[in-house]
């Protein structure tokens, strides 16, 4: 998605994405995909919100999906304006991510889908805007998916920044794993095991699979176990 959707090497890119699932399913494995969300207003080639996340002379977007609320300067239960130009734009990204999906169920091909990760990292428009904000993205692209264009075939990733971030759980209902993304464990170990206990303390009743969906240095197995 985004403003360079129709652009040849773009449509290409996801072309081969979409063969190499299906190879890997059929080689007994399980493809992964994350949604690193260009701007869904097509302003800017982007998914970075600041010039310090994008890079010093990279592009990096200012949209801002709130306006698509009835209320955007809500702090819980946050609802759509179906009839807003930013909500259009967002389902209609939505729309088109759940199409590739279909390709994939049409063939009985599962897949692990982690969108809108890192959720409270404001590096990333999409966690720029507050828990209860995050919540109603997350669920709108859950149940648009689901309910509306009938996606059966994913293991569902949610993905927090850090694992107190309970203010941005949307709902265990809506998701399979818990994963963290860990980087600069140089010591192999010890922020693997505290973000695990982390998880625990605060999802440990949901029945949840924890993951690392990320990292820098690989953990120390024996150590981890």
């Amino acid at each position: 998605t985004g403003v360079k959707e129709s652009d040849s090497w773009y449509q290409a890119y996801t072309n081969t994405a979409i063969t190499l699932a299906e190879d890997l399913w059929n080689k007994g494995g399980i493809p992964a995909f994350t949604w690193h969300w260009k701007d869904p207003g097509d302003s800017v080639d982007a998914f970075y919100a600041t010039q310090a996340a994008a890079g010093v002379g990279k592009d990096f977007t200012t949209f801002n999906f709130t306006k698509g609320f009835t209320d955007p300067g809500c702090t819980a239960n946050c609802t759509w304006n179906t009839s807003s130009a930013t909500y259009q734009q967002l389902v209609s990204d939505i729309d088109t991510i759940a199409a590739k999906f279909l390709i994939l169920q049409k063939d009985s091909i599962a897949a692990i889908f982690r969108p809108v990760h890192e959720a409270s990292g404001a590096w990333f428009w999409w966690g720029t805007h507050g828990g209860a904000a995050y919540q109603a993205l997350y669920s709108l692209i859950y149940d648009r998916m689901v309910n509306a264009d009938g996606v059966k075939n994913l293991v569902w990733v949610w993905n927090p920044e850090y694992g107190t971030d309970t203010g941005w759980n949307p709902g265990s209902a809506k998701y399979d794993v818990i994963s963290l993304d860990i980087c600069e464990a140089y010591d192999y170990t010890t922020k693997f095991v505290t973000g695990y206990k982390t998880l625990t303390t605060n999802f440990g009743t949901e029945n949840k699979i924890f993951a690392v969906s990320e990292n820098g240095p690989i953990p120390d197995i024996s150590t981890m176990k």
